[in-house]
């Protein structure tokens, strides 16, 4: 789980992420500060390493306040080639450019 600022209220929203082991698949959905869902759940991805599977996701620390920009956050996971492939991606599930604002 990471939280993500929400750039219209800058409030934090958290994403949580899990193997779904019945369709052999990472999702993820996004909860508001009140924990009603907001986006998800969706697939992240499709092609992970099912026999060793690591992964996690970062959108800011919140405690530091510091992270990268609002309304996105990283996934990184072994894939099932057994590298780590890392995907930046938006609240709502779609790919992200790694450009704030945009």
């Amino acid at each position: 789980m990471t939280t993500v600022r929400n750039s219209t209220t800058k409030s934090e929203d958290f994403v949580l992420a899990w193997n779904d082991r019945l369709e052999d698949n990472i999702r993820a959905a996004v909860f508001d500060e009140n924990g009603s869902i907001k986006y998800g759940p969706y697939i992240l991805t499709s092609n992970e390493n099912i026999t060793n599977l690591l992964f996690d996701i970062y959108g800011r620390d919140s405690v530091a306040d510091f992270g990268i920009c609002d309304d996105s956050y990283i996934l990184a996971y072994t894939n099932n080639t057994g590298y780590t492939v890392a995907k930046a991606l938006r609240v709502d599930g779609r790919d992200w450019n790694r450009k704030c604002n945009a």
